[in-house]
């Protein structure tokens, strides 16, 4: 009896540590998932510092809400920006960027992000995982298409394209309902194309150059 006892207490107590181990598991997923999603309201995030040195905001990534590595003559894609679990704004414009990685989806509180002025062509499919982008610059480059995942984008608000080489869009974008504004100046396209496009973003204010006679 006393070993039957002590074997059911013995139990008990497994069950009992088996039970906590799985609460503290629980606890501790959802403090990293909290942890990983801090994205402040737009004011808010105006008075959080802007970090103009990878160095100086390595050494303090968890105060890293802003970063801008603006004109640092970048030809890679800095990756420990990825370091920055609280991220809301990135700014590197005015780079020497040819390729984003295919790993944006580490961007969990990205909410502006700015690619202006480089050498881009193209951007890859893991843009779209960038669940929470409101504001997409990206201005002076050389691309010619958008993947469909764009359309994922589903809090995107501001898109800005002016001076690329892009005049459509993939129709999955038609799910970027809160789309409000598109910069495509600069953009050589006819009359159809301009149509087109407003069509697919019937709430958007978009900025079009004089539209042109040009063949496809």
């Amino acid at each position: 009896m006393i070993s039957s006892g002590f074997t059911h207490l013995c139990k008990m107590n497994f069950q009992n540590r088996i039970a906590a181990t799985g609460l503290f598991l629980i606890l501790v997923l959802s403090s990293q998932t909290v942890f990983a999603q801090q994205i402040l309201e737009q004011d808010e995030l105006r008075l959080k510092p802007v970090y103009k040195s990878l160095a100086e905001a390595l050494a303090k990534p968890d105060s890293v809400y802003r970063l801008s590595l603006k004109g640092k003559k970048l030809k890679t894609f800095p990756t420990e920006v990825f370091q920055f679990k609280n991220l809301n704004s990135l700014d590197l414009s005015r780079n020497k960027l040819k390729e984003i990685p295919d790993s944006l989806d580490q961007f969990t509180s990205l909410v502006e992000l700015n690619l202006g002025y480089n050498q881009l062509t193209s951007l890859p499919e893991s843009v779209g995982s960038i669940k929470n982008l409101a504001v997409l610059k990206l201005y002076r480059n050389k691309i010619t298409y958008l993947p469909a995942e764009m359309g994922k984008l589903i809090y995107l608000e501001e898109l800005e394209l002016w001076d690329n080489e892009i005049d459509v869009f993939p129709e999955e974008m038609h799910n970027c309902k809160l789309l409000k504004k598109i910069d495509l100046r600069g953009i050589l396209m006819s009359d159809e194309k301009q149509h087109a496009i407003q069509a697919l973003f019937p709430n958007a204010r978009i900025n079009f150059s004089p539209s042109c006679s040009c063949k496809d």
